[in-house]
């Protein structure tokens, strides 16, 4: 349409009567540089009439008598192929969707609520405090990145450490969880049950401290090759310990940032992604990995609790293996499924 409207003199799209004042046929001239670039907007339009009067998606609306006629002289109402109007209407309704305001009350306690909801009850079935935390870490991520207010996110955490603080303050924890609450004591206080609830951190941190810059050599490790006890889970939970000792200051650091690299990868990733839908996944994606490293190596150097988290692609385990490799498949999915880079830049 714009094609043929674009080539057609203003004074040609005019009764006969009026175009044969000479007057008008000068102004008629002098518009066409406008009718140009009036014409290059007409194709969207024409776009959201055809999905308005075809899918439901958007309230038909009768069209105006000259947008009418500009669709009937470039025939741009019946030339759209069905499957471009399905995927172009999917996006429409995507947009709709998206508009809901994600700053109202409503909105978050519907998404937090659920989510604390789920967590939750992970954690009172399975016991796990690590994963229910770790869950709870990535939806805060992906809520910041889909456009949440910041005043949510200041309100759970107020609310979580006045609940937290409650709980302690009134000695509400229960006999059989209190070993949880002492694992966050020690962290401020060394000292303290350093046979029980301090253990594994002494230990790890002794191997750690061990390693020098270079470390002791591959399986060579004084404490991490000692025999099981000297270093409590060294093939999961503090295998960065092992790390620290036999490949020291430069193969932890080195450790790290393979890991970083893959998280800027996941983010690069996402950031591409052709729906905002990828963009989520791989921003929970990369979340993932990040927490599970800062918190297993915090717990390395007891500055974290220990939670049960593994050091990703690195800490020997079923689940959690299969879990980031099945994570990384699905990253690499989405990439099979970016936009081109010329529409990124």
């Amino acid at each position: 349409m714009a094609r043929r409207l674009g080539v057609t003199p203003f004074r040609d799209l005019l009764a006969h009567s009026i175009a044969a004042d000479p007057t008008m046929r000068a102004a008629a001239d002098a518009l066409d540089g406008m009718l140009n670039a009036a014409t290059r907007a007409i194709p969207n339009v024409l776009l959201y009439a055809r999905l308005a009067h075809d899918t439901g998606f958007v309230e038909p609306v009768p069209m105006l008598p000259p947008l009418t006629r500009l669709a009937d002289l470039s025939g741009g109402l019946a030339e759209l192929p069905a499957e471009l109007l399905d995927l172009l209407a999917w996006q429409l309704q995507w947009l709709r969707e998206e508009k809901r305001d994600l700053r109202s009350f409503s909105a978050a306690f519907y998404v937090g609520g659920h989510t604390l909801g789920i967590a939750g009850l992970y954690f009172v079935i399975s016991g796990d405090m690590g994963n229910a935390l770790m869950f709870l870490l990535i939806f805060v991520v992906m809520s910041f990145v889909a456009g949440f207010a910041l005043r949510w996110f200041a309100l759970l955490f107020g609310a979580s450490g006045a609940v937290i603080g409650g709980i302690i303050a009134f000695d509400l924890v229960p006999d059989s969880k209190k070993y949880m609450l002492n694992r966050f004591i020690v962290l401020f206080d060394h000292s303290y049950d350093v046979q029980h609830t301090g253990w594994q951190q002494t230990r790890s941190l002794l191997t750690i401290g061990g390693g020098g810059f270079w470390g002791q050599g591959y399986l060579h490790g004084t404490q991490s090759q000692a025999g099981v006890g000297s270093v409590p889970a060294r093939h999961t939970d503090l295998i960065f310990a092992v790390i620290g000792e036999e490949l020291g200051f430069v193969g932890a650091t080195l450790s790290i940032l393979l890991l970083v690299a893959i998280i800027i990868r996941v983010l690069v990733v996402g950031r591409r992604a052709a729906q905002p839908f990828h963009t989520y996944v791989c921003v929970g994606i990369a979340s993932m990995v990040m927490f599970q490293m800062i918190i297993n190596i915090g717990m390395c150097l007891f500055i974290m609790p220990v939670i049960g988290l593994t050091l990703p692609f690195f800490s020997y385990g079923g689940s959690s293996i299969v879990t980031l490799f099945a994570a990384m498949g699905i990253v690499s999915g989405v990439k099979k499924r970016s936009r081109p880079e010329w529409l990124t830049n």
